[in-house]
């Protein structure tokens, strides 16, 4: 039971970087352009 929620948090914060990531990515080509 612990490992499900650990494992659940862990994608949640997982996607949660990836988004921040790809944003980050945006921005950057936007300014380099």
């Amino acid at each position: 039971m612990t490992n499900i929620f650990f494992f659940l948090s862990s994608v949640m914060v997982a996607s949660f970087r990836y988004s921040e990531f790809e944003t980050f990515l945006k921005l950057c080509r936007s300014v380099h352009t």
